[in-house]
């Protein structure tokens, strides 16, 4: 079917406004990928769109739909690049592709389902009101009687078989009439759920297929127009890690509401754990032990600046002074014979982070096996602690924690492996500790008690 440059153009303009919409109001986590889309008119009935994110588009479809409708589809349609399933479809070894779509459409639909119910309650406009394409029916989780939530594998896996499949089945199945009855029951069971699970309708959106960034072969159009563009796998994977980024900003200023909880965990699996320096969280955790031990604390020893506003007479208040306690910080350092000398320099790197992070305390580092070999106080720069360091036999914690509790001292930074014959008898002292891990080591605190802080 020919169209004229008018309806052509019309259809361009609604898809325009379909995308300025979802990215706008309805998926603006999303609008970075959905800018990203290349529209071209396509021989489809629907829409589809590439692995390298060029969307094609039926004509006649475009114009037949509004624009709110428009809008689903095309989050619909992102949805399948962005999430890999072309890759998750080669990975599982090509199964068939129109079971796949329907699968890979199902763990797309249960969200948008959520997010059309959520922005409907919230428009006043009915006119305005999002909504599934009348001209085919979105495969749901609900249709083959499987729970939201789950993956295009997990619904793949109760996807109902085809016709050929059951037939032979039938045919290697052949034996008793008990076993024959068996397999009729089973084949009805099977035919109803394939019926529900295309719904009502039975031009389903997984049954006309979303393209190749679903999985299977790219169709002409789609080879034509991927040629054209200048984007590179690379590319793509940059516009799957920024809008997964933009999703975890959007999640944490304004929550995991309605169809965004699959988004939500598709952002973690693409851009996995948060790692954090081992400098930075030691700089973090001392700072902040720092800032508690060093507030001014009220003393009646030294006169307050406002004492003088109420009076120095007999029956006026005694106002108390205020006065900063300088933090007295213990830097200890393993130098037993499980300690080499990698784990000394390392030691080293870990006194010059506590040095930034610690300005304004008085820094004091001192080497201990069995006993404490080195002791130097008033520590200004790194270099002056490796004086300090000396021993090589056994290990013992507590004479560290001994001397620090007469020495008063606030907070103990233990760099160590972790590993100590006097453990077990190991009492928390009054002062904060940070364990410091280095070396071959259990990964966790020794002691159960104080922070702990793994270096690389």
């Amino acid at each position: 079917m020919s169209f004229s440059p008018a309806q052509l153009a019309q259809a361009r303009e609604k898809l325009t406004s379909a995308r300025i919409l979802a990215a706008r109001k309805v998926s603006p986590y999303l609008a970075h990928a959905l800018y990203s889309i290349v529209f071209t008119p396509a021989p489809i009935a629907t829409m589809g769109i590439t692995r390298k994110y060029a969307c094609g588009y039926g004509v006649e479809f475009v114009l037949a739909e509004s624009v709110p409708t428009l809008a689903i589809v095309l989050l619909h349609e992102i949805a399948h690049p962005l999430r890999r399933h072309f890759a998750r479809w080669e990975a599982l070894g090509k199964p068939d592709f129109q079971a796949w779509n329907r699968a890979a459409d199902r763990e797309i639909n249960d969200d948008l389902d959520a997010l059309i119910r959520a922005y409907n309650s919230q428009a006043t406009d009915r006119a305005k009101h999002l909504a599934w394409p009348v001209s085919c029916t979105p495969c749901m989780p609900e249709g083959i009687n499987m729970p939201a939530g789950l993956l295009a594998e997990q619904y793949l896996a109760g996807e109902p078989k085809p016709e050929q499949e059951q037939e032979q089945e039938q045919e290697q199945e052949q034996g008793s009439e008990q076993e024959q009855e068996q397999e009729q029951g089973s084949e009805q069971e099977q035919e109803q759920g394939s019926e529900q699970g295309k719904g009502s309708n039975p031009a389903t959106m997984g049954d006309q297929g979303c393209g190749s960034g679903v999985g299977g072969d790219p169709a002409a159009w789609e080879q034509a127009i991927d040629s054209q563009l200048d984007r590179t796998d690379r590319d793509c994977d940059a516009i799957v890690e920024k809008t997964a980024q933009d999703t975890k900003k959007w999640i944490a200023s304004k929550g995991c509401g309605s169809g965004v909880g699959g988004w939500n965990r598709w952002a973690d699996q693409v851009l996995g754990p948060v790692k954090t320096r081992w400098q930075d969280r030691l700089r973090k955790i001392v700072s902040n032990r720092v800032a508690k031990i060093g507030r001014k604390k009220a003393v009646y020893t030294r006169p307050s600046r406002l004492q003088s506003a109420v009076g120095y007479s007999a029956g006026s208040p005694l106002l108390s002074g205020r006065r900063s306690h300088v933090p007295q910080i213990l830097v200890a350092i393993d130098t037993s014979g499980s300690v080499g000398e990698k784990e000394i320099g390392v030691a080293m790197s870990h006194i010059a982070a506590i040095l930034k992070a610690t300005r304004g305390a008085e820094i004091t580092v001192c080497s201990c096996d069995t006993a404490i070999q080195g002791w130097i106080s008033g520590i200004r720069a790194w270099k002056q602690a490796i004086k300090a360091v000396k021993g090589g036999g056994g290990t013992l914690f507590r004479p560290v924690f001994d001397r620090a509790a007469s020495e008063h001292i606030d907070l103990i930074v233990y760099i160590t492996d972790g590993h100590a014959a006097d453990l077990a008898s190991l009492v928390a002292p009054d002062c904060s500790v940070v364990w410091v891990l280095a070396g071959y080591h259990a990964g966790k605190s020794p002691t159960g008690w104080g922070d702990c802080v793994i270096s690389d």
